[in-house]
C-alpha cells in the first residue's frame, strides 16, 4: 500500500510544485483511518491489481485534502 501514497506524492507534487509537499494527506488519512482502510479494500489489495473504477472514494479523501489545504 506504501506505493500507492508514493504515486499520490509525486502526483501532487507534480500538479502543485512544492505545495505538494505540503498537502497534508497523511493526517487526513490518519484522521479518518478507518474509512482510509475501507476505501483502499475496495480498491485492491496490490497496486498491480487495483480497481481503479472502484477508486471514488479514496480519491475523494484527497481532493477534500486539497480543498481544505488551500482555503
Amino acid at each position: 500500500m506504501q506505493q500507492r501514497g508514493l504515486v499520490e506524492k509525486w502526483f501532487l507534487v507534480a500538479h502543485f510544485k512544492e505545495k505538494g509537499f505540503a498537502l497534508q494527506t497523511e493526517k487526513s488519512y490518519y484522521q479518518n483511518l478507518q474509512d482510509y482502510y475501507n476505501n483502499l479494500r475496495n480498491t485492491g489489495f496490490e497496486y498491480e491489481d487495483t480497481d481503479f473504477s472502484k477508486a471514488i472514494n479514496f480519491m475523494l479523501m484527497s481532493s477534500n485534502t486539497i480543498i481544505i489545504n488551500n482555503k
